[in-house]
């Protein structure tokens, strides 16, 4: 068995993949995932075979020493999107001042964490700043993470959020 600790915005790819190499090995692969800044706590409560991440967030790991250096492999491209709660609107994107008006005129928003390195909260701060929208966006909105945050747009407690593409179960 393999053991692998991986950024859970990479889950989808991985769990893919773990399968043909299942099929093809007859090995299996555990997995471990979490938000980029746990990366590290659960490499030394795990012990992995393989990490999986960012490619700034490996090459941090490499440089501390937290893994062997190698070469690095690219596995996916993960991408931000809007997501809003079933029976809301969909949102007009198209431009940037169409953006701007669909994320503001949102009731309710949420957001992660945009102090963490190499997440899709800190893509989010990135582009509502370039947007010029940031600070009105994160003083109405809730910092709730991913998973909660879909949780508050199934409950109708939210309408509209940020998140990796490959968390959003379609949303």
């Amino acid at each position: 068995e393999l053991k692998m600790v991986s950024s859970a915005a990479l889950e989808q790819a991985l769990r893919s993949f773990a399968d043909s190499y299942a099929k093809k090995t007859g090995n299996t692969v555990s997995f471990v995932f979490s938000n980029p800044a746990d990366l590290e706590k659960n490499i030394a409560e795990n012990h992995p075979d393989i990490v999986a991440g960012a490619t700034s967030a490996i090459a941090d790991l490499k440089k501390s020493g937290k893994v062997v250096s190698g070469p690095a492999v690219p596995l996916a491209r993960v991408g931000l999107g809007v997501i809003v709660r079933q029976g809301y609107p969909t949102p007009d994107i198209s431009t940037p001042e169409a953006f701007k008006k669909a994320v503001m005129s949102a009731p309710r928003v949420f957001y992660n964490n945009i102090d963490l390195p190499n997440s899709s909260g800190a893509v989010t701060a990135k582009i509502l700043t370039k947007a010029g929208i940031l600070k009105p966006f994160l003083a109405r909105g809730k910092q709730l993470g991913t998973r909660d945050g879909k949780i508050a747009l199934q409950k109708g407690e939210t309408d509209l959020g940020f998140a990796n593409i490959s968390e959003t179960d379609g949303q």
